[in-house]
């Protein structure tokens, strides 16, 4: 495809956000999701690029007819849709609305129990902010490392809210000295630390590989992070299931005594095979709305 690579911006607008929380605010969450008809309708006219990597995904991705590929776009920003309404209303205390499953998650909890820090790598699957006052229940704070084009687009819009988001945002770029300096005291404090390990910004620190038969490129940086640290990894999804979210766990250390190098691999590895069953087990959450693949 001949767009551009994903430049440090998520798909969506503070006015999106502002929008679902007054609906909250005065007319409920019933209200929000009734509306999401119109307001998915408008997005899959309006965003063009963002329409043609959907359809690349079903059609050259997944292998998908013509027909039902294109059927897919409508619905699968409309589930984008649905996970961002189901945040919001999780922040402004909805949460008992929703039902939650957990997939090998013991060794997460018992790790959460711990006052140790951990890394937990995700992904742009699902929504894993639904998980934030899940680990609030074990007195664990969430940090966000997000690039800084994305952290402003939705920095103000969370402070003028007045309500608590459940997670902090540690904003990062190339050469953040800051930020570096933020990750080390919160796994320090015992917090954890929430990475995405799905896009790149810098294009010397990436590494091709196949992912769902078709060449793409995934950052190094989360991965040497990881490894280097010498802290605990969980990799970790949030995927919806209608009125309920599935946790999805996968526990990583280093028994084997493994160099830094072999242990980065194992961890990626190890990220990339879950990650392709989680897609492939919920296609429809995948929400990479840019030219992943080559």
């Amino acid at each position: 495809m001949a767009e551009k690579q994903w430049e440090g911006k998520s798909y969506g607008t503070p006015l999106g956000y502002k929008i679902f929380i007054f609906f909250f605010k005065y007319l409920g969450l019933r209200f929000a999701y009734l509306n999401l008809t119109y307001v998915v309708l408008f997005f899959v006219i309006k965003c063009r690029k963002e329409r043609r990597a959907i359809w690349f995904y079903y059609r050259q991705i997944l292998k998908y007819s013509v027909l039902k590929s294109s059927l897919k776009i409508y619905s699968h920003f409309f589930v984008f849709a649905q996970t961002i309404v189901d945040k919001v209303a999780i922040r402004y205390g909805f949460s008992d609305k929703f039902k939650y499953t957990f997939e090998n998650a013991e060794e997460a909890i018992e790790l959460m129990s711990k006052p140790q820090g951990a890394i937990f790598l995700g992904a742009h699957i699902g929504s894993w902010e639904v998980g934030s006052h899940i680990f609030s229940k074990y007195d664990k704070t969430m940090n966000i490392l997000m690039v800084d084009a994305e952290y402003q687009r939705i920095k103000n819009v969370i402070e003028k809210s007045g309500e608590d988001p459940g997670f902090k945002i540690i904003p990062i770029n190339e050469d953040s000295i800051e930020a570096i300096l933020r990750v080390k005291k919160a796994l320090s404090d015992g917090e954890i630390l929430g990475i995405q390990g799905d896009r790149y910004i810098d294009e010397k620190r990436k590494k091709e590989v196949d992912f769902l038969g078709r060449k793409a490129d995934f950052p190094e940086g989360p991965f040497l992070m990881a490894s280097k640290l010498k802290t605990p990894v969980v990799i970790y999804f949030a995927m919806r299931e209608k009125m309920s979210y599935n946790f999805i766990f996968k526990y990583i250390d280093n028994k084997e005594g493994l160099s830094a190098k072999d242990y980065q691999e194992k961890i990626f590895n190890e990220y990339l095979k879950l990650l392709e069953e989680t897609v492939k087990r919920y296609p429809q959450q995948w929400f990479n709305f840019y030219s992943f693949w080559k």
